[in-house]
């Protein structure tokens, strides 16, 4: 089963790091997450993909709230 929350604190760990220049220009935090997706709960790649675009759309409306 896949943990959105866990998930979309990956997405926004790996973010925070992208924006301090740590990850590769290869990388973005969509393809991190489909990779931690494959690896935990070895899914289809596609459903992994999807799920990566989901959690990416929930986690930029999560960054976009003005604290």
């Amino acid at each position: 089963m896949i943990n959105y929350k866990k998930l979309i604190k990956h997405y926004i760990m790996i973010k925070r790091v992208q924006q301090a220049g740590g990850l590769r220009k290869e990388l973005t935090p969509e393809i991190c997450v489909i990779i931690h997706i494959n690896h935990n709960n070895l899914t289809n790649p596609l459903n992994a993909a999807i799920v990566a675009s989901k959690v990416k759309y929930l986690a930029e409306e999560i960054l976009s709230i003005p604290f």
